[in-house]
């Protein structure tokens, strides 16, 4: 992919988080023929509304009318998804607290209102919650009431053997014009195939931050829980692939690096052996957006593993691939590189061959069938070409 595009996205969507221009930005626009292509670009990174803010700052930014529309509908359907998001949160999390279930939101709507201020500027259709395990039947009754569906439903075959390997379950609901909300109840941080339990047990040892929504005071993570799931999500699952991902860590270290206890972060990720990867986020975001990382980090994010780590996700960043096949394998490959350990790094990479998901599930084989299974279904996954 073209660099200087790319250099030229960051710059607009740092801006568009600003809100003013800079002479960066002037220069790196300076002699452009045709920004057409950012446009693409910024839905690949899943930064468009931030592009569409930061084009009220530079009018001149040389894009046609289709390329304009295309922004503002995605913008326009990102606002409509958030408020009828934030009906559907207000309305489960009064029936969450009748029923004295504990929950915190997390991850997409949480993320919007903490880190950017604004819940049309960072791009996501779902909501996301965290409850303990032993709430699932009670949740599945509550969404079952509010009109949603279940994946996999109660009355899946192999549903403890989903519950057993998977991290969530999905509800999906419909409305008259055809619209879905859909809600992801989670009850670990990701699945048993990235050894890393995580549960929230582990994440409300303090009690959680809590933040207005339509007048409704909603539970998140605190400052110093908020990282843990961020490097999960966006470091371990999403492998710092997309400007979406850094900008969230970027915000983050902007806003909360004075002020969370390091030490103690750092040895729960330590614990869980994903500190590597949150290292090698910071060097990627230190480099590209010009982020700044905590002196507490300085001397470890000047090791060679870190700089190294860094410097090949940076050229991902840069030169994505269009092959779904090609991209799910260098995120794999990564994942199993930024572990510390070497035999999680080889148990990661054994399971992702050989522990069954929820889709293998679905398929209601015996018990002793999933590991022969499973290699086959990778194999599909990653070396079938997909059209």
């Amino acid at each position: 992919m073209n660099k200087p595009l790319t250099d030229l996205l960051i710059s607009l969507c740092l801006d568009g988080l600003r809100g003013h221009r800079s002479q960066e930005t002037l220069g790196r626009m300076a002699g452009l023929p045709d920004a057409g292509p950012l446009v693409g670009m910024a839905a690949h990174h899943k930064v468009r509304p931030l592009m569409l803010k930061a084009l009220a700052l530079y009018p001149d930014l040389p894009l046609g009318d289709r390329q304009k529309k295309m922004l503002e509908k995605s913008a326009f359907r990102l606002v409509k998804k958030s408020l009828s998001n934030l009906r559907a949160l207000e309305e489960m999390f009064a029936r969450l607290e009748e029923r004295k279930i504990q929950a915190v939101l997390y991850r997409g709507l949480s993320w919007s209102h903490q880190l950017y201020g604004d819940l049309a500027l960072r791009e996501g259709t779902d909501i996301d919650i965290f409850v303990h395990r032993c709430d699932l039947p009670v949740i599945g009754e509550i969404m079952a009431g509010l009109g949603y569906r279940q994946t996999p439903d109660a009355a899946h075959p192999r549903l403890d053997g989903v519950i057993r390997h998977g991290y969530n379950f999905k509800y999906d609901r419909w409305d008259e014009a055809g619209d879905r909300t859909h809600v992801e109840p989670h009850y670990a941080a990701c699945h048993k195939i990235y050894h890393l339990d995580l549960e929230l047990s582990e994440l409300i040892d303090r009690p959680p931050t809590v933040i207005c929504l339509r007048e409704q005071e909603i539970p998140v993570f605190s400052p110093d829980r908020v990282m843990l799931p961020m490097v999960v999500n966006n470091g371990i699952h999403e492998a710092w692939s997309r400007l979406k991902y850094l900008l969230d860590l970027h915000l983050f270290l902007e806003q909360y690096g004075e002020e969370v206890h390091w030490e103690e972060v750092r040895e729960l990720m330590r614990k869980k052996d994903m500190y590597l990867n949150f290292l090698v986020g910071c060097h990627v975001c230190r480099s590209m957006l010009g982020t700044r990382v905590p002196l507490f980090f300085e001397q470890e994010l000047a090791g060679k593993r870190v700089e190294r780590l860094g410097k090949e996700r940076i050229k991902r960043v840069y030169h994505w691939s269009d092959s779904y096949i090609h991209e799910r394998w260098r995120r794999m490959v990564f994942l199993v590189r930024a572990r510390e350990s070497k035999l999680l790094g080889f148990k990661t990479l054994f399971s992702q061959f050989f522990v069954p998901t929820q889709h293998d599930f679905d398929l209601n084989l015996p018990e002793y069938a999933y590991p022969f299974v499973r290699p086959f279904r990778v194999f599909l996954k990653y070396f079938v070409k997909k059209k």
